[in-house]
Protein backbone atom coordinates (compact mmCIF):
# COMPACT_ATOMS: atom_id res chain seq x y z
CA UNK A 1 0.00 0.00 0.00
CA UNK A 2 2.85 2.34 -0.59
CA UNK A 3 3.34 4.20 -3.83
CA UNK A 4 6.10 6.43 -5.07
CA UNK A 5 5.00 10.02 -5.37
CA UNK A 6 5.04 10.63 -9.12
CA UNK A 7 4.14 14.28 -9.04
CA UNK A 8 5.80 17.40 -7.76
CA UNK A 9 3.69 19.47 -5.41
CA UNK A 10 3.49 22.90 -6.87
CA UNK A 11 3.38 25.92 -4.57
CA UNK A 12 0.02 26.85 -6.09
CA UNK A 13 -1.46 23.48 -5.27
CA UNK A 14 0.40 22.30 -2.20
CA UNK A 15 -1.01 19.61 0.02
CA UNK A 16 -4.51 21.04 0.25
CA UNK A 17 -5.66 20.19 -3.29
CA UNK A 18 -5.86 16.44 -2.72
CA UNK A 19 -6.36 16.43 1.03
CA UNK A 20 -3.56 13.86 1.30
CA UNK A 21 -1.09 14.78 4.01
CA UNK A 22 2.51 13.90 3.30
CA UNK A 23 5.98 15.02 4.18
CA UNK A 24 7.39 16.83 1.15
CA UNK A 25 10.83 15.47 2.01
CA UNK A 26 9.61 11.88 1.72
CA UNK A 27 9.55 10.04 -1.59
CA UNK A 28 6.75 7.66 -0.59
CA UNK A 29 3.08 8.24 0.15
CA UNK A 30 1.09 5.59 2.01
CA UNK A 31 -1.89 5.39 -0.34
CA UNK A 32 -3.97 3.14 1.93
CA UNK A 33 -3.56 5.47 4.89
CA UNK A 34 -4.33 8.51 2.74
CA UNK A 35 -7.44 6.81 1.37
CA UNK A 36 -8.65 5.90 4.87
CA UNK A 37 -8.11 9.47 6.08
CA UNK A 38 -10.07 10.88 3.15
CA UNK A 39 -12.91 8.39 3.73
CA UNK A 40 -13.03 9.27 7.43
CA UNK A 41 -13.13 13.00 6.65
CA UNK A 42 -15.91 12.41 4.13
CA UNK A 43 -17.95 10.36 6.62
CA UNK A 44 -17.53 13.02 9.30
CA UNK A 45 -18.57 15.78 6.90
CA UNK A 46 -21.73 13.82 6.02
CA UNK A 47 -22.48 13.24 9.73
CA UNK A 48 -22.09 16.97 10.37
CA UNK A 49 -24.50 17.80 7.54
CA UNK A 50 -27.07 15.30 8.83
CA UNK A 51 -26.68 16.63 12.38
CA UNK A 52 -27.34 20.16 11.19
CA UNK A 53 -30.47 19.11 9.31
CA UNK A 54 -31.81 17.13 12.26
CA UNK A 55 -31.13 20.11 14.53
CA UNK A 56 -33.05 22.38 12.15
CA UNK A 57 -35.94 19.91 12.37
CA UNK A 58 -35.98 20.31 16.16
CA UNK A 59 -34.42 17.00 17.24
CA UNK A 60 -32.53 17.19 20.53
CA UNK A 61 -28.75 16.80 20.52
CA UNK A 62 -28.74 13.45 22.35
CA UNK A 63 -30.89 11.87 19.64
CA UNK A 64 -28.85 13.55 16.91
CA UNK A 65 -25.64 12.18 18.41
CA UNK A 66 -27.11 8.70 18.53
CA UNK A 67 -28.34 8.98 14.92
CA UNK A 68 -24.97 10.07 13.51
CA UNK A 69 -22.84 7.89 15.79
CA UNK A 70 -20.81 10.60 17.50
CA UNK A 71 -20.56 11.82 21.09
CA UNK A 72 -23.07 14.42 22.28
CA UNK A 73 -20.28 16.92 23.01
CA UNK A 74 -18.91 16.48 19.48
CA UNK A 75 -22.32 17.13 17.96
CA UNK A 76 -22.85 20.16 20.20
CA UNK A 77 -19.52 21.50 18.94
CA UNK A 78 -20.57 21.04 15.32
CA UNK A 79 -23.82 22.86 16.02
CA UNK A 80 -22.17 25.67 17.96
CA UNK A 81 -23.97 24.71 21.16
CA UNK A 82 -20.94 24.24 23.40
CA UNK A 83 -21.28 25.77 26.83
Amino acid sequence: CRMRRLWNASPACGRSCSGIKYDEREEVVNVCQASQEMRKESEQKKAMEVAEKLHEMGLDTEKIAKAVGYAVETVKGWLGLES
